[in-house]
């Protein structure tokens, strides 16, 4: 995201016969840009998203890189100019309609439509080896995607969907349909759900999986995080949960923290829509930290920002804060410092969903 690829980068990737995945939708999220927002408005999309889907489409992210996109396309641009096939397989944002946004950033970076329709389809099926698709040919699969218009002259026609067929046998398409499917929930969350009060002398929780570090090393980050029991929690009570680290750049979003999951398995929905918020209290070094809140599908966590001052202060979060999220399939909460490098050390205590 710093700057474009210059030519010794193109050289190596042409020598190595390698492909480029752009993932420009990534790019655009990133610089917070209005993209995903446009196809909130297309009427030829907006009707067959989920909801959770329109939150993420409509949700940004709490730190931006303006230059990212602009940046990401430029290394399009160059790649593309020196003949390295591009592909479009990865949506930035929300699986599937995202893919859409992909193709028109293609055509701005330069592809013409014919070209960013080849990224979507015959390349990629080319390059991964899935020799029995990505063409309209006898003998391939029959996966085909009817529009309206003529995406060959213009891309944004590709999202005026006539008609889809998978392995010869047409889909359903029904926006009531689309619309009921949203509906979908996990088991009910109990009436109480402490999540963390920690007088018992262990980190471990009275409902759900419990506790964990988590880190951007998953992501291809190297912060760091450590948890542990601290004597003296809110209001005179035994103990808290100390969460610190380092927060290390060389990540296009780092971060560094500790996370609960709500159900037993990690991951795992569950239904808190008859609740109103979370409460917790926080202290620190007067840093500020966020809580990022995952669920249904969401590629993308949401957040929410909180102060963690030298002494103890109640925090109370409102669930309509977090815009787009499903709490019928909520699957887990995060506390965590970022994306501001630096060594961390905050404590919370009395975390309760109610």
């Amino acid at each position: 995201m710093d700057k474009p690829a210059d030519p010794e980068f193109i050289r190596l990737v042409q020598q190595h016969n390698t492909f480029v995945v752009a993932t420009l939708s990534v790019f655009a999220g990133a610089s917070c840009s209005d993209e995903a927002v446009k196809l909130l408005a297309d009427p030829r999309v907006a009707p067959y998203l989920f909801e959770d889907q329109k939150g993420m489409l409509g949700g940004k992210l709490s730190h931006c890189f303006p230059q990212a996109l602009d940046v990401a396309s430029e290394s399009v641009h160059r790649l593309h100019a020196a003949g390295v096939p591009v592909h479009s397989g990865n949506p930035g944002t929300t699986h599937g309609v995202s893919l859409h946004g992909e193709l028109g950033l293609l055509v701005r970076a330069g592809l013409t439509p014919v070209q960013a329709l080849a990224a979507a389809t015959s390349l990629p099926a080319k390059y991964f080896h899935l020799d029995d698709g990505g063409r309209i040919a006898p003998g391939l699969r029959a996966d085909l995607v009817l529009v309206n218009g003529d995406p060959t002259k213009d891309i944004t026609a590709a999202r005026g969907i006539a008609a889809i067929y998978k392995n010869g046998y047409q889909a359903s398409r029904d926006v009531q349909q689309a619309e009921q499917s949203s509906d979908a929930h996990g088991p009910e969350a109990p009436t109480d759900t402490p999540v963390g009060d920690f007088d018992a002398g262990t980190i471990a929780s009275r409902c759900g999986h419990g506790w964990v570090v988590t880190t951007d090393l998953d992501a291809g980050g190297n912060s760091e995080s450590a948890m542990q029991l601290a004597a003296g929690g809110a209001e005179g009570t035994a103990y808290a949960l100390e969460i610190s680290g380092e927060v290390k750049p060389g990540f296009v979003y780092p971060w560094s923290g500790a996370m609960f999951f709500l159900s037993d398995k990690p991951m795992d929905p569950m239904d808190f829509s008859h609740k109103q918020g979370i409460d917790f209290s926080a202290r620190g070094h007067g840093g500020t930290y966020r809580v990022m809140l995952f669920s249904g599908d969401q590629q993308i966590p949401l957040m929410q920002t909180f102060s963690a001052g030298t002494d103890w202060q109640e925090v109370h979060i409102p669930f309509e804060h977090f815009s787009g999220a499903d709490m019928a399939l909520l699957c887990g909460l995060a506390f965590r410092a970022g994306p501001k490098a630096g060594k961390f050390r905050f404590e919370i205590d009395q975390v309760v969903i109610r």
